[in-house]
């Protein structure tokens, strides 16, 4: 070591290969770097022993670790309302504390961000940019390649080559016109290779963040990028590989070398860590978690691989990708690796990887005129994205309102990108200013892109502006198509109860569809497929006696014409995307989802992800939509054609669009021979009247009309009755005197809150997404555990039903 005079510190020369680290040199030469010795401090023993906390080294560390952490959720929540997502929150909060703004100040710089402590920082933001790359692989599933079309191949091929055509030759040209810095005219061509290529990872989190991951864009735009982001791997490590060997003079002999490296790492992860890590998940048994010894030899493999891969001088972050590639998606391993990593890799180490990116970026010191070439080539890049994409979906007559929004996802940047730029920094083939024009590139390209996506591609629309489906509508005898979801086995009976009260025979034939939902945890693309018993992943396999049960209901009921059954594997979010979907493919009136809450003998276990999808489906659905409320997990469940000689229904008729599609789903019952059904119609009574609109009035006495027609052959087993009520302690009386006759009671979800069926109550309401009668119900107490079918019409066929009623009131008036 040779001592510098006067600071504390030591220069060292040390050898290094391509990647800064000890590595077998494969011919490269060896160079001398400037290092410097930190001397170790003691602990600091506090401020009341006269210990400046900010002159050691582990109090800093922690308050670096507050600021980056504040800053980041900071930044997130103030970009939030402006529609951005959470990238640009992240890169702002980066600048913020570096010399742009933070760190610009001497004293602050000093205490928060010394020279010593950044060697910590970059440790662990080097273990964050292996774990960042190491779950966005975890997240791909690589097994969508193989069933992907012309449309996904040509999208995806499109937008890999077509922005590397334009932006190559326009880098080429800038370098020849223009005088530049000697660094920025030497990499233009490497800048626009970066530019041009596409994440997968970033993809999915814009989807994630738009909640469009299950619509047609979505699914398009994440196949699409699969093989994108293949392409783009390829390229990045063969260019930065050859810029390393080749273009500084090693020769081609070392290139080779490196390339053989790289193919000894693929094939050692593919045909030895693979094959564990598909062990491990052969050793653990149906819906149970993997044992924790198993995730803590994946992370000693996931090291091991990094070290091989900069001991061979390749750059770890690739490795850490492919094996995260390597890993089965989903549960067990892959939905246990997210969980575990994700929280702490998102809140803590990429808020601190953020920040030491950028603590040497001093948005001052960038040109104009570099800043304006490589602003430029973002743009010629991301138009040729954007290009890329459209004249694809144009052949392959994708409607242009979504290839305009598929095209923009596509053109977007992120955190990945990031990386790339920042790891050219660090070989030396960028500097500070221009990582810095970079990085800004990002936000500039998301920032507007965010935004755009979310005003001009709304996927509910198509949901609404169709011909309207509902229960009325449907003539009873023919066949009536219903959406049956499911999220676990505890729902089916009551599922399947009610189904068997709708009357399935010839006569009166139903299709059915069911629609299993699962959560999307551990990977990034959401499926919508078939249900397929011969599969063997886990999802698949947790489906299989749900739709067991299914298909002996069809097995028992003649009248069931049709029946189908498919998984949905999403996030939470934007789960109603795949039902309503589904639900406008098949055609179907009905969509049947389970109530969020579910009762157990340890007690009621509450889903706020399941309660904002039902809320979702009630704004977006294309069909009308029953919310089956099941308590009967408490006393025992069964079916009713096996041990009930009748199944006791009511239905509560207050009046309104939704209690009359209630009533025309029970009309269906009415035929069943062993059902016995009970119509209750509440009437105001007292000074307390009620001025309902006279369309809506007419509309309900057509509907009793008619219901009381179709069942005037059945008087032995329908009963309609007229109760008097006042109030809502009234309508709470009512409903006590009948709860505990009866197994299911049918209400309408939607009531006007000045009703007088309704005064005084609609104040303590506990469930919203229910409506105020089915809330009112919940809050009794009955002897026996009723369910309640919630039941709520499309809004367009309401407003439909309305006109009808006008028009047909005014023909059939009198003209003065």
């Amino acid at each position: 070591m040779i001592p510098i005079d006067g600071t504390g510190y030591e220069e060292l020369l040390l050898t290094t290969p391509i990647n800064s680290s000890h590595a077998w040199t494969f011919g490269l030469k060896r160079k001398i770097v400037n290092a410097e010795c930190i001397r170790k401090t003691g602990p600091c023993r506090g401020i009341f022993y006269g210990d400046d906390p900010f002159k050691f080294m582990e109090p800093v560390f922690v308050m670096q670790l507050l600021i980056s952490s504040f800053l980041t959720t900071f930044c997130q929540l103030l970009f939030r309302p402006l529609g951005q997502t959470s990238i640009i929150g992240q890169i702002m909060a980066g600048l913020i504390a570096g010399p742009s703004a933070l760190s610009r100040n001497p004293t602050l710089k000093k205490k928060l961000f010394p020279q010593p402590s950044q060697y910590v920082q970059e440790t662990l933001s080097l273990s964050a940019s292996v774990f960042i790359f190491f779950l966005a692989g975890v997240r791909m599933d690589m097994g969508i390649i193989k069933n992907l079309g012309k449309k996904e191949w040509s999208i995806g091929l499109a937008t890999f080559f077509v922005p590397l055509f334009l932006s190559v030759p326009i880098a080429v040209a800038f370098k020849r016109i223009s005088n530049l810095d000697k660094t920025l005219s030497d990499n233009l061509a490497s800048i626009a290779c970066l530019y041009s290529s596409t994440s997968f990872h970033i993809v999915a989190s814009v989807l994630h963040e738009l909640k469009l991951l299950n619509t047609e864009v979505g699914r398009l735009a994440m196949s699409s990028s699969m093989i994108s982001v293949l392409l783009s791997w390829i390229l990045l490590d063969f260019g930065v590989t050859f810029k390393q060997t080749v273009m500084k003079g090693y020769g081609v002999g070392v290139f080779f070398k490196l390339m053989a490296c790289s193919v000894v790492v693929v094939l050692f992860i593919y045909y030895i860590m693979r094959p564990i890590m598909l062990w491990m998940v052969r050793q653990t048994e149906e819906r149970r978690s993997i044992k924790r010894s198993y995730l803590y030899s994946l992370l000693v493999m996931i090291l091991a691989c990094c070290f091989l891969s900069e001991a061979l001088g390749k750059h770890v972050v690739f490795t850490a990708a492919f094996l995260g590639v390597c890993v089965p998606g989903g549960p067990p391993l892959g939905s246990a690796l997210v969980e575990k990593l994700d929280c702490f890799i998102t809140f803590v180490l990429l808020p601190l990887y953020l920040v030491v990116n950028f603590e040497d970026v001093d948005l001052y010191h960038i040109k104009a005129r570099s800043f304006f070439i490589i602003q430029s080539l973002c743009f010629v890049a991301s138009f040729g994205k954007f290009i890329g994409t459209i004249v694809p979906c144009f052949y392959f007559d994708v409607p242009f309102k979504e290839s305009i929004p598929l095209g923009l996802v596509l053109s977007t940047l992120g955190l990945l990108d990031l990386q790339f730029y920042k790891s050219s920094q660090v070989l030396g083939y960028f500097d500070s200013s221009m990582f810095g024009a970079m990085s800004i590139s990002i936000i500039i390209v998301t920032g507007l892109v965010a935004p755009v996506v979310r005003v001009i591609y709304n996927p509910s629309k198509k949901y609404r502006a169709i011909k309207t489906r509902t229960l009325q509508q449907n003539v009873r005898q023919a066949e009536l198509p219903i959406l049956v979801c499911v999220y676990n086995q505890e729902s089916v009976p009551a599922l399947i109860n009610l189904l068997e009260a709708t009357h399935p025979v010839r006569d009166y034939p139903m299709a059915l569809y069911l629609l299993q939902l699962v959560e999307l945890v551990g990977l990034s693309a959401p499926v919508l497929i078939p249900y397929q018993p011969g599969k063997t992943v886990d999802s698949q396999r947790s489906g299989r006696a749900v739709f067991n049960a299914f298909k002996i209901f069809e097995r028992n009921n003649p009248g069931v014409t049709t029946m189908q059954a498919f998984t949905s594997i999403a996030p939470y979010a934007s789960m109603h995307d795949d039902i309503c979907t589904l639900a406008l493919d098949k055609k179907v009136c009905f969509i049947i989802v389970p109530f969020h809450k579910q009762w157990h003998l340890d007690g009621a276990v509450e889903s706020v992800s399941r309660r904002n999808v039902n809320r979702n489906v009630l704004m977006k659905a294309p069909c009308s939509v029953g919310i089956l409320i099941d308590r009967g997990a408490v006393i025992g469940r069964r079916s009713i054609l096996e041990s009930w000689a009748y199944f006791r229904i009511a239905m509560m008729f207050l009046g309104g669009r939704d209690d009359r599609e209630a009533l025309s789903f029970v009309m269906r019952m009415a035929q069943h021979p062993n059902v016995n059904l009970t119509v209750i119609r509440l009437v105001p009574i007292g000074d307390n009247l009620y001025v309902m609109d006279e369309m809506e009035r007419i509309l309900d006495e057509e509907v009793i009309t008619e219901f009381r027609l179709a069942t005037a052959g059945c008087s032995d087993r329908v009963l309609y009755t007229e109760e008097g009520v006042t109030d809502g302690i009234g309508t709470i009386n009512v409903m006590r005197s009948i709860g505990n006759s009866f197994d299911l009671i049918l209400v309408g979800r939607r009531h006007e809150k000045d009703s007088p069926f309704l005064e005084g109550s609609v104040e303590w309401v506990e469930f919203p997404v229910i409506g105020f009668i089915a809330d009112m119900l919940m809050s009794i107490d009955f002897k026996r555990k009723v369910s309640i079918l919630v039941v709520q019409q499309h809004d367009l066929a309401s407003q439909v039903a309305l006109s009808k009623a006008r028009l047909r009131h005014l023909y059939s008036s009198d003209i003065p």
